[in-house]
């Protein structure tokens, strides 16, 4: 568990002082809401959440595709894992970093999300919040996997949204269906549900998979 806290700490430090990345993914995504609101005009309300995950997810995969670069780039990522505690320390660090930077970023989207769309803060239900913190496991969960995928292969940063892409799309749908829902005031077990299921899914998968990446 030292390990794991450790390089959870370490990884938020650096994302602390890389102010540079957080204004461009901020940018990004404030660019797109603002685009969105213009260009939908008087449908804006109704395809807010939407435009709210589309924002979201590709500010996020700025963030997430450098999950192992790093270490693989500095040449410490053997070094990590021949210390004390093992291999999987580093992977449940990077997933728990990544996710805690996704729910920081969130944090900063929505409340401006629901000013820009004229939007009072009864939209900030449980249900929706749930769906929030379930998204952004998902994305994490997918982006760190496909950066172990990646970081032993040339070029990984022109690879991993090749990658990554593909795989958010089961997140993508369930989360703005889920959010759309709430919107409406409709149930959205259903979806909430099966958001929780490829969530499930991707966490699962590096169990099976993470070792072989390793040695690859």
């Amino acid at each position: 568990m030292h390990k794991f806290w450790a390089m959870v700490s370490k990884d938020l430090l650096l994302e602390a002082r890389q102010k540079d990345l957080w204004l461009v993914m901020l940018a990004f995504a404030l660019l797109d809401l603002f685009l969105a609101a213009f260009s939908f005009g008087s449908m804006a309300r109704s395809a807010a959440p939407g435009i709210l995950w589309m924002a979201f997810l590709y500010a996020g995969m700025l963030s997430i595709g450098r999950g192992f670069t790093r270490e693989s780039d500095d040449g410490t990522l053997l070094g990590i894992s021949l210390a004390p505690g093992g291999r999987w320390p580093v992977f449940w660090a990077k997933l728990a970093g990544a996710f805690l930077a996704l729910l920081a970023m969130e944090g900063i989207l929505v409340p401006l999300y629901l000013v820009l769309f004229g939007l009072g803060l009864d939209r900030l239900s449980v249900a929706f919040l749930a769906v929030l913190v379930l998204g952004a496991v998902g994305v994490a969960s997918v982006g760190i996997l496909m950066a172990a995928i990646s970081m032993n292969i040339g070029g990984h940063d022109a690879v991993m949204p090749v990658l990554l892409m593909p795989l958010l799309v089961p997140v993508a749908i369930l989360s703005v269906k889920a959010s759309m829902a709430l919107w409406v005031h409709q149930s959205a077990t259903f979806w909430i549900r099966g958001l929780g299921a490829v969530d499930a899914i991707f966490l699962a998968l590096p169990l099976l998979a993470f070792e072989y990446l390793w040695e690859g």
